[in-house]
């Protein structure tokens, strides 16, 4: 793993964005930001260990994609589609995302903390030991999914289903379960 480059602005210690001098607090050009990042996501660039907070992705889909350790904290990520990607220790906290879709990916240890996911589809994809805790997940569906030992303490969970999913072990104590629907799924394997 690299070490950080602290953010050039004066007193701040927080790191600053790939490629870039400064945090997203401090950035000179945000949107240029913003044209640089979604580029490098895009291209066949080493996605491991960046830092690409704050970026904002609409209409995109990435293909055959590994994101190693890299941070897409409060991302904005719309209608984005993931397709055969990796996706491990991936910081995707306080992040809002909509109308994405997983499609044969592999989540492992992601980091979905107090985010909201709104119309989101996982189609057969393996989602283990990710933290979905304090998330919002409204009208996000996941099919034929592993879900084991996912974390989704206190979420709030409308309009969620999780069809054909391994449940074992996956904890949703306090969680608000809303309209949660589990056909065909071994959700007596949770701890509720």
């Amino acid at each position: 793993m690299t070490t950080p480059i602290p953010c050039k602005a004066p007193a701040c210690s927080a790191p600053a964005l790939s490629g870039e001098r400064h945090c997203f607090t401090h950035l000179e050009d945000p949107a240029g930001y913003q044209q640089r990042a979604a580029r490098l996501i895009e291209s066949d660039t080493d996605l491991t260990h960046l830092d690409l907070s704050s970026v904002r992705l609409k209409d995109r889909t990435l293909c055959d994609r590994r994101l190693v350790g890299t941070s897409l904290a409060r991302a904005a990520l719309d209608q984005v589609v993931f397709k055969r990607c990796l996706l491990s220790l991936v910081f995707l906290q306080d992040a809002s995302l909509s109308g994405c879709r997983f499609v044969e990916c592999r989540l492992s240890a992601v980091i979905m903390a107090g985010s909201e996911l709104r119309d989101c589809r996982f189609d057969d994809c393996d989602v283990e030991h990710c933290n979905f805790v304090a998330a919002t997940l409204a009208g996000t569906r996941f099919e034929s999914c592993d879900l084991s030992s996912s974390n989704f303490i206190s979420s709030t969970l409308s309009k969620v289903i999780m069809r054909d999913c391994n449940l074992y072990q996956a904890h949703l104590e306090l969680a608000d379960l809303g309209d949660l629907s589990t056909p065909i799924s071994n959700i007596g394997d949770a701890h509720r």
